[in-house]
């Protein structure tokens, strides 16, 4: 008896000071676009095509604006932060999300809001406005360019 109420003590003691340490806070930005993007499978160069963090895309990441405006690097909040959004992204194939992970950068020139958000959508095929295919390139241009509340876990 002696031992099982040790351990569970040592559980609650541990558990308890991992919670209560935890260095994360969410952080409120109300008002910041939301828009999503599409990229080719492979880049020109034929290799395949990677997030700025390394990672291959997938839904439920997104890019963020890097901390220096023109280059690609160091995103404005770390890779594997955690954002929530104020409504869900309602993808057509993957279903309602609102929470996603900072795996990327883009708009390196800030023409959004300062914390804006780009959800990855899906790799494309052909990549353009012009022609007959409905892919991934166009239904994120239908998601469009929209005005959320987000929340980082920084």
């Amino acid at each position: 008896m002696k031992r099982k109420l040790f351990t569970s003590l040592g559980l609650a003691l541990v558990f308890s000071m991992v919670l209560s340490t935890s260095a994360f806070a969410w952080v409120y930005k109300p008002n910041q676009t939301v828009t999503a993007y599409s990229l080719p499978t492979k880049k020109s160069d034929g290799t395949t095509t990677r997030t700025a963090s390394g990672k291959i895309p997938a839904y439920g990441m997104v890019a963020v604006h890097p901390k220096v405006q023109g280059t690609h690097s160091n995103p404005i909040v770390p890779f594997g932060t955690m954002v929530l959004t104020e409504y869900y992204v309602e993808h057509p194939e993957y279903g309602p999300a609102d929470y996603f992970t900072v795996e990327d950068i883009g708009d390196v020139n800030y023409s959004n809001s300062e914390y804006w958000i780009d959800v990855w959508y899906g790799f494309c095929t052909t990549c353009s406005r012009t022609d007959s295919t409905w892919d991934w390139f166009d239904e994120a241009l239908y998601f469009g360019r929209q005005t959320w509340d987000l929340e980082f876990n920084l």
